[in-house]
């Protein structure tokens, strides 16, 4: 069934043509024919606003995996549940459908924890999700950069699309807990991800070792989530010995987690190792507004002072104060309005200055 809604001039909307590229899991995880012939996937063609679709002779009850390789641009709603989706996660043999099942289970589970949160109540994380995670962890086979993309967890934005009263605070205390949760029964898993993934040539930009780094340092991000000092270390020595921006600001977001002394460290050096270059001097910016701490606020204040900080610079804007309003919920919605008053102070200043 299709449903298109209606747009000014276009009331009513006909049905369109929708390709849905899918395909029939079996019980064990094995593809199931999906016709006579004995193919593995077909694509069904939508052209009605309502139509059935009938296999025959299946020898196991399929699971569908539907909209394989995102085949329309379209929302597709499917009453999997989260054991299914899970499921899928874990055995679907197209990249796009793995992905997109374990974010939509990420986003149940998140929203489950936060509706929990507002009734006073803690909601269970559900084993399935990591076991899900730790199947797709260990297939050394994959693609690392399709690795590191199914194993991210939703964005506190994506997630406050889907509330129709958004909890800042909420959804960034149940995703953290996720995060941790996943670190913790995972440490051993993503330790030796990050330890495998640490020899890439520093000069290489095919893609296999693009993603092998993009690999390295979300499994950086969660050792660090874990809490222990070891793995805060094991951060700082990758900033250290880091052969290429990537590797160092893999090593930097991972550290930017949490206050430390080697956060502290680590971002102490990399100004003065960059304060005469523009462009990675507002990554040092971005980084520290975008903390999740606090007191960021008055460190986004005291940076505006700060020498290499200029209000006429739009970079420089964008990277300071854009960064903390766009990618720093919790700290520019806090619920004492300073997060909004530094805002309207800044605009108000920007356009006296270019009006």
């Amino acid at each position: 069934r299709q449903s298109i809604p209606p747009t000014p001039g276009q009331p009513e909307k006909q049905p369109m043509l929708i390709p849905v590229r899918m395909g029939l899991i079996g019980p064990e995880g094995e593809a199931l024919p999906v016709n006579a012939e004995g193919a593995a996937e077909t694509v069904l063609r939508l052209t009605e606003a309502e139509q059935h679709f009938v296999f025959e002779g299946l020898p196991a009850q399929p699971l569908p995996s539907l909209l394989r390789g995102f085949s329309a641009p379209v929302r597709l709603e499917y009453p999997w549940t989260d054991e299914q989706l899970a499921f899928l996660m874990a055995h679907d043999s197209d990249d796009f459908n793995r992905w997109d099942a374990g974010q939509r289970l990420c986003e149940r589970v998140l929203l489950a924890g936060v509706s929990a949160l507002q009734a006073g109540r803690t909601e269970p994380f559900p084993d399935i999700l990591r076991t899900a995670f730790a199947r797709v962890l260990a297939d050394r086979a994959r693609d690392p950069a399709f690795v590191a993309e199914a194993l991210s967890l939703p964005g506190e934005a994506l997630l406050a699309e889907r509330m129709e009263v958004v909890d800042v605070d909420g959804i960034h205390q149940v995703r953290q807990a996720l995060k941790r949760h996943l670190a913790l029964a995972l440490e051993a898993d993503w330790l030796a991800a990050w330890e495998e993934n640490r020899d890439t040539r520093p000069d290489d930009l095919e893609a296999p070792a693009l993603g092998r780094r993009r690999l390295l340092n979300l499994s950086l991000d969660y050792l660090v989530e874990t809490g222990a000092e070891a793995h805060r270390q094991r951060a700082l020595a990758q900033y250290r010995e880091a052969r290429n921006m990537t590797e160092c600001m893999g090593a930097l977001r991972a550290l930017n987690a949490f206050p430390s002394k080697e956060r502290s460290e680590a971002l102490e050096d990399f100004g003065q190792t960059w304060k005469d270059d523009p462009l990675v001097m507002d990554k040092w910016f971005t980084l520290q507004a975008i903390a999740p701490f606090p007191e960021t606020l008055d460190r986004v204040l005291s940076l505006m002072q700060h020498p290499h900080f200029s209000i006429r610079n739009p970079n420089r804007v964008r990277a300071l104060i854009g960064a903390f309003v766009q990618s720093n919920p919790v700290g520019f919605h806090r619920s004492d309005g300073l997060g909004y008053r530094l805002l309207g102070d800044v605009v108000l200043e920007l356009d006296r200055l270019n009006p």
